[in-house]
């Protein structure tokens, strides 16, 4: 909550700046009132920012309960049961990502299953970019990569095996830890 009344306050100073200049174009008014302008669209813009956050705050929390409560009701399928579903080359990641994803969520890994559906049964659509940061950069810490800049869109990916192939080609382009340590001592 504190994060949203500042962020509301950034918002709210930035239109009483705005409020304040457009006040000195009104003739005959006092500094008084021209303060009193600033802080009524300040006023404004703070109420209004605060709301439209705490909206989407419970909405994304509201989705968030729901998709929980979802992977909680769904069998368990061991690790093993997990990659044997279908052939893949890229078993470890994989599962990886299962294990980022069950911790987003906060369920055991066994609850997310090789079928499951971004969009449909994870709604990652209404809880991005919290899902793709959370998930992709845990997984990026669990490969041992040195952290760089990089760009990842969810768009098309509907399945976890889409979803890590995609992390596997930002993965790619990361050197490994140890890669450059001879050029840092130099």
């Amino acid at each position: 909550m504190r994060l949203l009344i500042g962020c509301a306050g950034a918002l709210a100073i930035v239109f009483f700046v705005i409020g304040f200049a457009g006040s000195l174009f009104v003739r005959d008014a006092s500094w008084s009132e021209r303060l009193l302008i600033a802080a009524m669209t300040a006023g404004m813009a703070f109420f209004a920012a605060l709301l439209l956050f705490i909206r989407d705050s419970a909405g994304h929390a509201a989705t968030w309960r729901s998709v929980r409560k979802g992977l909680l009701a769904r069998g368990d399928t061991t690790d093993d049961d997990f990659v044997a579903s279908r052939p893949t080359d890229q078993a470890g990641l994989l599962l990886e990502t299962r294990k980022a994803i069950a911790r987003f969520f906060d369920v055991p890994a066994e609850k997310v299953d090789r079928d499951v559906h971004l969009i449909r049964d994870l709604h990652v659509d209404k809880l991005e970019p919290a899902f793709q940061f959370f998930v992709v950069q845990a997984i990026i810490a669990s490969q041992q990569a040195r952290p760089q800049p990089f760009g990842f869109s969810m768009a098309d990916l509907e399945t976890l095996d889409d979803f890590t192939t995609a992390i596997r080609k930002v993965l790619g382009g990361f050197p490994q830890t140890g890669e450059h340590e001879i050029e840092r001592q130099v």
